[in-house]
């Protein structure tokens, strides 16, 4: 399914680590930002391309949903995101199918170099790379080869892939709640 440099955490890991750490520590350990599963209705309203839909959901703090995904994938699944070791351009981390990118997607909806992550001083931005099945942030279509710059919190589609970007302080709250 999905690959990096440092394997994608099985949510009940997470929940052990954030069991066993403060956050001070979590973060030292992991102090990039994760793709996660989202929250079941976020997913819907991003499917359907309501973005008012899309709003309301935002704003809502009940999270109670993420446990009937962890439950029906059988765990969440975070990834990191972060270079393969030995991979060039060190500011560019690449999202597609082909087993040389940093965040390999074994999705026929995801093409072989999808997009990529650019890290820069004013934050993180997503690029799509011309993929067949589009790149999407909080339900909007990014134009081929332009940045966008994303927070945690963001939705993001690879084709018809969905996931949040959450930094390592959601990721351990969410883990501390049993949220995934």
């Amino acid at each position: 399914m999905a690959s990096s440099s440092l394997p994608p955490f099985e949510a009940s890991e997470c929940r052990r680590l954030a069991g066993e750490l403060d956050l001070p520590q979590f973060r030292a350990r992991d102090p990039y930002q994760f793709l996660v599963t989202p929250d079941a209705r976020r997913a819907k309203a991003r499917a359907s391309n309501d973005p008012e839909a899309e709003e309301r959901i935002l704003y809502e703090t009940a999270m109670v949903d993420v446990r009937a995904i962890s439950r029906a994938l059988q765990s969440a699944i975070l990834v990191p995101v972060m270079k393969k070791p030995g991979n060039p351009f060190a500011e560019r981390i690449s999202v597609g199918r082909a087993p040389n990118c940093d965040l390999v997607f074994r999705y026929s909806h995801v093409s072989k170099l999808h997009a990529h992550f650019l890290l820069e001083a004013t934050g993180m931005t997503l690029v799509d790379q011309r993929s067949s099945n589009g790149t999407f942030v909080n339900g909007r279509q990014l134009e081929p080869s332009v940045p966008h710059l994303v927070r945690p919190g963001d939705g993001i589609r690879f084709g018809s892939l969905a996931l949040d970007l959450c930094d390592s302080d959601e990721a351990y709250a969410r883990s501390r709640l049993a949220l995934f």
